[in-house]
């Protein structure tokens, strides 16, 4: 069984995190029983969900450029237009299939993080539909997909769960900030020395742990480091506890 986090994004549309049950459980109970530094897992580079691959993939420029050259030629194509329109669909659903057969390893819980447009517009940038992958990921019987609230997934360190800040680097004499890079501010990290991520890799990471601290809670809650109110107290459902770890 595994674990997949799905961070939406705008100019990657969709970044997946993957782990197995039995090291998302260990993390989760060393995290709840106050342990901080006993499980060094860390994410892994993720795996990237674009529109650009979506769009070559349906062939977008090909058929706009062919419709661009009817057009200077003054040639009626309504009928030819009606048949390109469901080409890319059909395309896209072939593309979205194989894509998601490829990222699957077995029975899998996807948590999909739920986004907000709050202040993240990006010039020349828009969002992609994840509607088509999600139907990918959520299509084998065996599979489940569960959508959950993704707060602090892209500002707390997927190592020790302590906050994180923008990567600062001096260039020229001056600090600059790396908006796609973000550091542990905790100096007993495990990960302390290399404790700088990509953001959108610890988010996905961060959102597989949340969603799996949310199921197996006694009361439906994640871990203190993902909600608002971090002092209330975290408790695993002792019908969730895997004995064996």
């Amino acid at each position: 069984m595994n674990i997949r986090g799905v961070d939406p994004g705008l100019v990657t549309a969709a970044t997946i995190s993957t782990l197995t049950l039995q090291d998302a459980y260990v993390k989760v109970a060393s995290h709840a029983s106050g342990s901080t530094t006993t499980n060094p897992l860390r994410p892994t580079k993720g795996k990237r969900y674009t529109a650009r691959h979506l769009h070559a993939a349906r062939l977008d420029n090909a058929h706009s450029a062919n419709r661009s050259r009817r057009r200077a030629r003054q040639i009626d194509d309504t009928k030819k237009r009606s048949k390109e329109k469901r080409t890319p669909e059909i395309r896209g659903v072939t593309y979205h299939r194989k894509l998601t057969s490829a990222w699957r390893e077995g029975a899998t819980i996807t948590f999909n993080g739920s986004y907000r447009p709050i202040n993240s517009r990006i010039k020349d940038h828009r969002r992609a539909n994840l509607t088509a992958l999600g139907q990918g990921i959520d299509a084998p019987d065996e599979d489940i997909m569960v959508t959950i609230s993704e707060d602090y997934s892209s500002k707390t360190c997927p190592v020790c769960l302590s906050p994180m800040k923008l990567h600062k680097y001096r260039r020229e004499g001056e600090l600059k900030t790396v908006n796609g890079a973000l550091r542990c501010t905790n100096i007993r990290c495990p990960c302390h020395r290399n404790s700088t991520y990509g953001r959108d890799d610890a988010a996905a990471f961060n959102i597989a742990i949340r969603g799996l601290s949310i199921a197996i809670s006694k009361d439906n809650t994640p871990l203190p480091a993902f909600r608002r109110n971090p002092q209330d107290p975290y408790q695993i459902n002792p019908n969730m506890e895997i004995p064996s770890v």
